[in-house]
């Protein structure tokens, strides 16, 4: 099963009930993010050639968008690779390079920073950054079915401090 029916089938059951918020404003209904996803996620297909397995980074800080840009690979069967977005771009760098990230997802607070970085990264093809005209771009469209995936495929992939 692919985590992202959890997300769809969270639409169809509670669908108008509030599924993001910042603060006490509500940005999205649980239909509405599911409906956004699906079409998002068709759009990382088509406009970037991903295909199932391929990795997206996340590197972003703690918005809406986030969520909606997670669901989105695993809607797609592409595999999400979360970034801290507090690192060295260094260290930020070496996680881009060692995923073989082929597009990066960032907050405009964050993208100068990455796309410096797109340069010396072989697998990097676009970066990407919430707000802007790119970003909003990807939500127009249709939408597209959940990828099937098999249990054994992987869903997100973690680099971690260890401590």
């Amino acid at each position: 099963m692919n985590v992202a029916h959890l997300l769809r089938r969270a639409g169809q059951a509670s669908g108008e009930r509030p599924a993001l918020a910042v603060g006490r404003q509500v940005r999205s209904s649980y239909a509405d993010l599911a409906g956004r996803v699906a079409v998002l996620a068709g759009n990382l297909r088509r406009r970037f050639g991903l295909r199932p397995g391929d990795r997206v980074a996340l590197v972003m800080t703690n918005v809406p968008e986030y969520v909606e840009v997670l669901f989105a690979c695993w809607h797609a069967g592409l595999i999400a690779v979360p970034v801290n977005a507090k690192l060295h771009p260094r260290e930020v760098a070496f996680i881009l390079d060692h995923a073989g990230a082929r597009l990066c997802v960032v907050t405009a607070d964050l993208a100068h920073g990455v796309a410096s970085l797109r340069p010396e990264l072989s697998d990097l093809e676009a970066v990407i950054a919430v707000g802007d005209a790119a970003y909003s771009a990807l939500h127009a469209g249709d939408p597209v079915p959940v990828e099937t995936r098999a249990p054994e495929d992987t869903a997100w992939l973690f680099y971690t401090s260890g401590t």
